[in-house]
């Protein structure tokens, strides 16, 4: 690696961890401020939502980071189809769970 694409490697991986420690710490305050506003039971529910999105989110990102930075072709050339399967996924997997949802 060159200097300038480590450099660039590492900064890109302190943003991804600033924005992963800023998500989750920002998921566990909604849960305490919900834990002391809903009963027992509310809460379990909300639990059990976030409990999927969570394994929506993995499911909808399966692949995408490897191609983008595994495959020989241009990234830049790639990225409109990668969002567009990405979205695509996400959006069907927001639909099932909807259509799942009870009243």
């Amino acid at each position: 690696m060159t200097p300038t694409l480590g450099s660039r490697a590492v900064r890109g991986s302190l943003w991804l961890g600033v924005v992963n420690l800023v998500s989750k710490s920002s998921q566990m305050l909604v849960t305490l401020v919900l834990a002391a506003l809903l009963t027992e039971g509310q809460l379990g529910a909300v639990a059990l939502a976030v409990a999927l999105v969570n394994l929506g989110q993995v499911v909808q990102s399966i692949g995408v980071y490897d191609v983008i930075g595994r495959t020989e072709r241009d990234p830049r050339r790639t990225a409109g189809t990668v969002l567009t399967l990405s979205v695509g996924a996400g959006a069907a997997l927001a639909v099932a769970l909807a259509a799942l949802a009870g009243p």
